[in-house]
């Protein structure tokens, strides 16, 4: 009898093990079930700022579109499949314009139908890429950015660093292009600015880059500030550092930025794509003289700015055989660059501390700081302007003559015009005789 009991017990734990054993298996994979289905996709977004190689990360992703989708990403600004209809291709901008309070100026371009859209038209099935330098604006409120992406995605935010010397300057030249194309921005570099409003734009570097403007800049739109901003809100924060990656930054971007981007990925290390320079900084320095001519009213009535800026660059090449480096200069004050400098150290020290402490980091810095110091950041030098190469003669008396010879000119082209046109109608009327 108690081997029949003993042989029982034994099967009786057995069983139970085996039941144990299968209950927990099933815990398990019902588990990692969960965790599965619980996986967020990563919406990345590119929050610039300015100046930062924005222009040449958004035209690749551009035309990557069809090689992100193979890694299940929406370029959100350039994949229409989700969007259309509702302003697809400014979506990251709109986000951005919709964050700010509603009483500020931005606020006023928000679309919020556009807006609602992003929020639930994108499916949370796919990643998402996000990329425009607006988003770099103060006034934006990240945690609105924030409500807009999260939950439905894990959100990884790259903010791209430029040296803060290289950054400025750069943006200087932004604010005063010249070129064709700057209408993009709203600006009308083809027209007079007035002395004060809106539309005013300063004449040259020099008076532009002040204590004040610096300090500014770099506490409101550069990338440490950008940083700060979004780091207070998002936990996975990246720094796409310009100056470690070589020639490729659209490449760091695409293949070390981008989670899992592996098509677009090999897709770029393999294309010969020279990214477009959308923002060319170009030759400023005719518009500078021409801008000062204009305020000091040395330039002839009803003359155009681009009229301006093409006599100054034809004398300069065409008739002293001079380039546009030869104009006389004068440096940014020792104690501004100081400024610069400092704020330069602080922000790679700061932002990427092994770069900066690495043979590329704080030497190579300071080395072309210094070589900048003396070239780019210099302006005309206008007293000496004046007093050299006849130009201030060139001003008060040779333009004016050439504008009134120009004006002649056109005023005999007119009349001439008006003769042949009298003439034609003469012939009209007299073939109408002839053949009545």
């Amino acid at each position: 009898m108690s081997l029949y009991r003993n042989c029982f017990l034994g099967f009786l734990t057995v069983a139970l093990i085996t039941i144990a054993t299968n209950w927990c298996y099933r815990g398990q994979s019902h588990e990692v079930k969960n965790h599965d289905e619980e996986k967020r996709h990563v919406a990345v977004l590119h929050v610039g700022p300015h100046k930062t190689g924005t222009s040449a990360i958004q035209s690749v992703t551009r035309l990557f579109v069809d090689t992100f989708q193979e890694d299940n990403y929406i370029v959100v600004d350039y994949d229409f499949n989700y969007l259309r209809g509702m302003g697809g291709g400014r979506a990251t901008h709109n986000l951005a314009m919709c964050s700010c309070p509603a009483d500020s100026p931005e606020n006023d371009k928000c679309h919020h139908g556009l807006l609602n859209a992003t929020k639930s038209k994108l499916p949370a099935n796919h990643s998402l890429i996000l990329s425009h330098e607006s988003m770099d604006r103060e006034c934006i409120d990240v945690t609105k950015v924030r409500s807009v992406l999260y939950p439905k995605w894990d959100v990884k935010v790259v903010v791209g660093y430029r040296r803060f010397y290289e950054w400025i300057i750069s943006f200087f030249k932004q604010k005063h292009r010249t070129d064709d194309d700057s209408f993009k921005h709203g600006k009308q570099s083809h027209f007079w600015p007035s002395a004060s409003g809106d539309d005013f734009e300063v004449e040259d570097l020099k008076h532009w880059l002040t204590p004040e403007t610096i300090k500014e800049l770099y506490g409101t739109v550069y990338s440490t500030a950008v940083y700060h901003r979004y780091s207070a809100v998002f936990e996975d924060v990246s720094i796409l550092n310009m100056h470690n990656v070589g020639d490729d930054l659209v490449g760091a971007f695409v293949c070390e930025q981008v989670p899992d981007a592996t098509h677009a990925c090999q897709k770029w290390k393999k294309s010969n794509i020279e990214p477009p320079n959308s923002n060319p900084r170009g030759v400023t320095v005719y518009d500078e003289i021409a801008l000062e001519a204009h305020f000091l009213k040395l330039l002839p009535d009803g003359m155009s700015r681009d009229d301006a800026r093409d006599v100054i660059q034809h004398r300069q090449e065409e008739v002293l055989n001079l380039t546009h480096v030869d104009f006389p200069k004068t440096c940014i004050d020792d104690e501004v660059m100081g400024l610069v400098l400092e704020l330069s150290l602080e922000a790679e020290r700061t932002m990427v501390p092994e770069f900066f402490d690495s043979a590329r980091g704080e030497t190579v810095l300071r080395s072309k700081f210094e070589t900048d110091k003396n070239t780019v950041f210099c302006a005309v030098d206008y007293d000496e302007l004046w007093k050299q190469n006849g130009w201030l003669d060139f001003f008060q008396n040779e333009l004016i003559l050439m504008n009134d010879t120009a004006y002649a000119f056109a005023k005999m082209d007119e009349e001439v015009w008006e003769e042949i046109d009298e003439a034609e109608e003469d012939l009209k009327r007299h073939r109408y005789h002839l053949r009545r």
